[in-house]
């Protein structure tokens, strides 16, 4: 007789399930009452357990995209760095995304590659007739937009470097922005170079590409932060270069003409060309082990091409053909992984385009195609690499795809981006978004909505009539009395995860109610705490106790097929629920799906996380004095940060200790001793009390040195015949290494001036035509802590002897590097 009613039951349930479909999607943040949906009929074969209203994200997802390396300063360029390697310190969580914002300027423009500060601003220069440079904050809003400006960067000091554009609108010109769009200064080269793209330099050097009318060649101009020029390079022979410069760490740059890779050393000397096979327009990309690579396929008479790899010194290191198949196109430039991977996009001649990965060998690893896709309209672009290793990359026909590193496609988002191509990268921001450049379609934000679901690893019935019976191989679980087998209860257990600084808004329970006892009749159910985990196999003479009082109770009608949604305070019942219904009576049951069944669709926790903010301590220089400020700041979604804690430890393996203690400033000096490293590091929280994890090594660190260097200036011979002589002087520091000297100059009983302002150098020229005048020199030294030392105490002094006193000349011209 149980055997049979349990064979009714199930049969009813799976009646029941003949009448159910899956509903609209349920919002999760929803108040938790139960879902009312009537369900049409339908045949058994056109049922879809798969369109779900549930989230489809892993929890392990979240948690990888929850903390960023702090130690890089946002994207600041194009490919993210000097080197362009497109690999973010962002991650952005995996996930289907969606059109958060987007933002257009009103009038034909083609948006730039996207920078992003590391407090999630948003910088991008739309090129039209006249340019706009435009700033925005992370909802999508204009903090402030300058005319005649184009692509920017952005020093770490969040100084906006750009080009600019002259009365004729022409790109003449480099200019400096505060922040807040102020403009610091603006240089105008004195020949009329037009400025291609810029580059900033790991010291902050800015770097711009171009070219001269009436000059065949390629212009390279190199300037300080303060906007004096450095050095100008000006390549006779060589094509003009509009692409952005790429910097390896020893100084040396690379650009790439039409048709060369072309490398000048750091202070702006040719070093050498390397001719590649076919046209190239894309930017270099410098590896971790300083090959360059570069992409040479455009315009090739015979269809043929390749992506070439570079030795440092300009011979060739491997190739790997681009040809039909293969063959590359102008615009996309390739970006590597952190293991060395180059992913880089690839089009047919005439039909398909692919997108492959190559070992750092030049062997193929793996390849995405799209055999129907027409080059160059639908062809790939710039790939760009999160934190994770996720690769995302945009088509010339208006989607973005996202790649596991192994290859996998995750996702290809095409919706609401009308028809535009997307030109230039994804860019990761600080807030897991990614900003795609879209022509006439302005710049837009995705964003992945994030709330991860939690499987039970235990969903079962027990039954009082069936005391020593286990029912966990069955599909369903019910909840409810029933004449015949008495009293039903429905156990659910999670193994709740870890959120480390992770507050849910909500946790919801969702279970899918798929049939009931005939006839329907409503229901209050009860949800209790199960206080323990309880046996292996658990039945009703096991069952794990719970507790006296319910959580809550909810209430469901007659309606079948649809999510009964409940609220649960985090951190939830840490062994799981009890469902407990009427336990006498008539009968009256209530049918749930289990994870045993064949649909995959069972009861599942939701939450909607309250992401934690973001931080960094701002980067500091390698040495420091021993009294320095240290900066640092954060980033909200919400723009909610209630506070900040900063740590500091001494040297590598010291104990991290707080220094700022629950702080709204983002600024504070500190006192440190000589010789001793500092390594610093930041979280911070917002209004809900969501805690950002601390990051597990240093932000940024600092050596402390506290000592001055100290200088010596050589001797001079007493009387000098001659009118012009060296002066030469030499300087010794013990810990952090001498950058600069100043030398003042003293004429007969006259004051100290200064003649020589900051210089490596250890010897100049010093020219006089004055006649019986007595000129004494003394220097001081400066480490890269910024010590000044004491001036020399004793003088070199020399007497002019000469008989042509026709005024005094002085000339500052290095001999010798220090």
């Amino acid at each position: 007789m149980k055997q049979e009613i349990l064979f009714s039951c199930a049969l009813g349930m799976l009646l029941a399930l003949l009448f159910y479909v899956p509903t609209a999607a349920v919002p999760l943040g929803a108040p938790p009452t139960p879902i009312q949906t009537p369900i049409p009929t339908i045949a058994p074969s056109s049922l879809d357990w798969t369109d779900l209203p549930l989230p489809q994200l892993s929890t392990l997802a979240v948690l990888d995209g929850v903390r960023t390396s702090p130690t890089d300063a946002g994207w600041p360029q194009p490919g993210g760095n000097a080197r362009h390697t497109g690999r973010s310190p962002y991650a952005v969580p995996i996930g289907m995304p969606q059109l958060r914002w987007r933002h257009t300027i009103g009038r034909t423009g083609s948006p730039s590659t996207p920078i992003i500060a590391p407090d999630g601003k948003v910088y991008v220069a739309y090129r039209s007739s006249l340019a706009v440079l435009v700033a925005l904050n992370p909802d999508g809003s204009v903090r402030w937009s300058r005319e005649g400006l184009g692509p920017p960067v952005m020093g770490s000091d969040g100084t906006v470097y750009a080009p600019a554009q002259d009365e004729a609108e022409l790109w003449r010109a480099i200019a400096a922005l505060d922040p807040d769009g102020t403009e610091r200064w603006r240089y105008t080269p004195e020949q009329r170079t037009e400025i291609g793209q810029l580059t900033l330099g790991p010291d902050g050097t800015i770097y711009a590409t171009g070219g001269m009318p009436g000059f065949d060649g390629a212009v390279v101009l190199a300037l300080r932060p303060d906007g004096s020029l450095r050095w100008a390079f000006q390549g006779a022979g060589l094509d003009y270069t509009f692409q952005p410069a790429a910097v390896a760490p020893d100084g040396s740059i690379y650009i790439v003409t039409r048709s060369q890779v072309v490398a000048l050393t750091p202070d702006g000397k040719l070093k050498w060309h390397f001719d590649p096979h076919g046209e190239m327009q894309a930017w270099p990309v410098i590896g971790d082990d300083g090959t360059i690579y570069a992409v040479a396929g455009c315009c090739v008479s015979d269809g043929g091409g390749y992506f070439y790899a570079l030795n440092p010194n300009g011979s060739e290191k491997w190739r790997f053909p681009i040809d039909r198949a293969y063959r590359a196109y102008a615009a996309a430039a390739p970006a590597l992984g952190q293991d060395g991977t180059i992913y880089v996009e690839g089009a047919g001649q005439y039909q398909g385009v692919s997108f492959y990965a190559l070992s750092s060998d030049g062997r193929l690893k793996w390849k995405y195609e799209r055999p129907e896709a027409r080059p160059p309209f639908e062809a790939f672009g710039t790939p760009v690499i999160d934190s994770n290793g996720t690769i995302y990359v945009g088509s010339l026909d208006s989607r973005v795809f996202a790649f596991s590193p192994e290859g996998v496609l995750l996702w290809v988002f095409t919706g609401d981006l009308g028809s535009e191509p997307i030109v230039g990268s994804p860019s990761p921001g600080p807030n897991g978004r990614l900003y795609a450049p879209i022509p006439e379609g302005g710049l837009v934000a995705l964003e992945t909505s994030i709330q991860p679901e939690i499987r039970p690893w235990r969903d079962t019935v027990i039954v009082s009539g069936l005391p020593d019976r286990s029912f966990e191989q069955l599909d369903f679980m019910g909840v409810g009395y029933d004449a015949d087998t008495g009293i039903w209860r429905s156990l659910v257990q999670f193994d709740w995860p870890e959120l480390p600084g992770l507050v849910p808004r909500e946790t919801i329970l969702a279970l899918p109610l798929a049939g009931s006892s005939d006839p329907p009749q409503g229901m209050d159910i009860a949800v209790y705490p199960v206080l323990n985990r309880g046996p292996g196999l658990v039945t009703w003479q096991t069952q794990p106790p719970t507790a006296e009082e319910p959580l809550t109770t909810f209430h469901v009608g007659t309606e079948t097929g649809i999510w009964v949604l409940l609220n649960l305070s985090w951190p939830p019942p840490e062994h799981g629920v009890m469902l407990q219904g009427p336990e006498s009576g008539e009968t009256n049951l209530k049918l749930f799906l289990t994870t045993e069944h064949e649909s995959g669709i069972s009861a599942v926790v939701a939450l909607d996380l309250n992401i934690p903010p973001t931080s960094q301590v701002l980067p500091l220089p390698p040495y420091s004095p021993p009294e320095f400020r240290v900066s640092w700041s954060g980033f909200d979604s919400d723009g909610q940060i209630a506070g900040y804690t900063v740590q500091v430890r001494e040297g590598a393996e010291g104990e991290w200790r707080d220094w700022v203690d629950n702080t709204t400033a983002e600024a504070a000096q500190f006192a440190g001793e000589h010789g001793q490293t500092y390594g610093f590091r930041v979280r911070c929280w917002d209004n809900d009390g969501a805690m950002e994890p601390y990051w597990l090594i240093e932000d940024t660190q600092t050596t402390v040195d506290g000592i001055a260097p100290t200088a010596e200036i050589s001797s001079l011979p007493e009387t000098q015949e001659r009118t012009w002589w060296i002066v030469s002087w030499s300087g010794s520091d013990d810990l952090s290494g001498i950058t600069g000297y100043q030398v003042q100059v003293q004429e007969g009983d006259g004051p100290w001036r200064l003649w020589i302002q900051d210089t490596p150098f250890t010897q100049a020229l010093f020219i006089s035509q004055r006649s019986g005048t007595r000129y004494a020199f003394r220097v001081r030294a400066r480490d890269r802590a910024g010590n000044w030392g004491t001036w020399t105490p004793d003088e070199a002094a020399v007497t002019v002897s000469g008989a042509d006193p026709s005024g005094l000349f002085t000339a500052n011209l290095p001999l010798i590097r220090r």
